[in-house]
């Protein structure tokens, strides 16, 4: 049933999707007795829709998965888990922009206007840093690319000194001496000096991502040199994301427990790529309810232990 819905590139799954996260944001703020303006659930709902649009488009135009929206799909399972999280604009802002650098990044594999798209990818890094400093563990994400497709045009690495040297005029001509100072401050103090002693399970997660994406730049220099191309290798850049993501999250998910949505977005990648390979419909149906099910049932549970 669900399969048959969004497993169809339709404009109806998009909004069904849109509107199903915006219901749990507003039963969760109601069941919290959070007060939330009616002007910030519509700036929330804009920036909703502008991520929802800037995945599927990155999904699509980069061919890492069939044409449909099942990686919506899981990716409104994930939102629904955690709700809040888009609320909060600054983090809805990073990731926005990490969209539309990774789709920068993964576009390099053609091989056309290379120095272009390290510059623009570059420029939405940083400009993602302005709002969450540890942004900046995304041009790991770029220069692996970089390294996979043309390791040796060592020019085209140092584009993203141009980058750099743009965002900084940007950041002393149109922003205020203080504003820019404290970027810097907050660089230094979030990203530099990050707190591990925040979450018991750091060590767990920074090892486990640690390990996953090691062995898969591993595995991936080593298949380079058998012709490795195309779609697999960008999924393979997707794992990479999705090993940065949770170091974000052991990081800073105490200070900013919405950082989960920059893990969200690969782990919807990878899920509908997953998806995919299973070969019975009826597998593909019970992946998604468990999923439902799942994903309500952590809603549940953040709403019980709130009241």
């Amino acid at each position: 049933m669900i399969s048959s819905v969004f497993g169809k590139s339709r404009l109806i799954n998009f909004l069904l999707v849109w509107a199903w996260i915006l219901l749990f944001v507003f039963f969760d703020q109601r069941m919290g007795e959070n007060t939330l303006s009616w002007s910030a659930f519509f700036i929330d709902a804009a920036l909703l829709a502008l991520i929802l649009g800037l995945l599927q488009f990155v999904i699509a135009k980069n061919n890492l998965t069939a044409q449909h929206h099942i990686a919506l799909f899981f990716f409104s399972m994930s939102v629904i888990a955690h709700p809040t999280a888009v609320l909060d604009v600054p983090m809805m802002g990073t990731l926005a922009a990490l969209l539309l650098a990774f789709r920068r990044i993964l576009s390099l594999r053609s091989l056309n206007e290379l120095r272009s798209k390290v510059f623009d990818a570059t420029l939405w890094i940083l400009l993602a840093s302005w709002f969450f400093p540890s942004a900046l563990l995304a041009l790991v994400l770029l220069y692996l690319a970089l390294y996979f497709y043309q390791w040796d045009r060592p020019k085209n690495w140092l584009v993203s000194l141009l980058a750099l040297v743009a965002f900084l005029v940007l950041l002393w001509g149109f922003g205020a001496e203080t504003a820019a100072l404290g970027y810097f401050k907050r660089l230094q103090a979030e990203f530099m000096r990050p707190d591990m002693t925040q979450h018991p399970w750091f060590p767990l997660l920074f090892w486990s991502a640690f390990g996953v994406s090691a062995w898969t730049l591993f595995r991936t220099v080593q298949s380079l040199k058998s012709g490795l191309s195309g779609r697999l290798l960008s999924l393979r850049l997707v794992f990479v994301f999705w090993g940065i993501g949770f170091l974000w999250v052991g990081l800073h998910v105490q200070a900013h427990s919405s950082v989960w949505l920059l893990v969200f977005v690969p782990v919807s990648v990878l899920a509908a790529a997953a998806w995919e390979t299973l070969p019975k419909l009826w597998m593909k149906e019970a992946m998604l309810w468990v999923c439902m099910a799942a994903a309500i049932g952590a809603w549940i549970s953040g709403v019980m232990q709130a009241v």
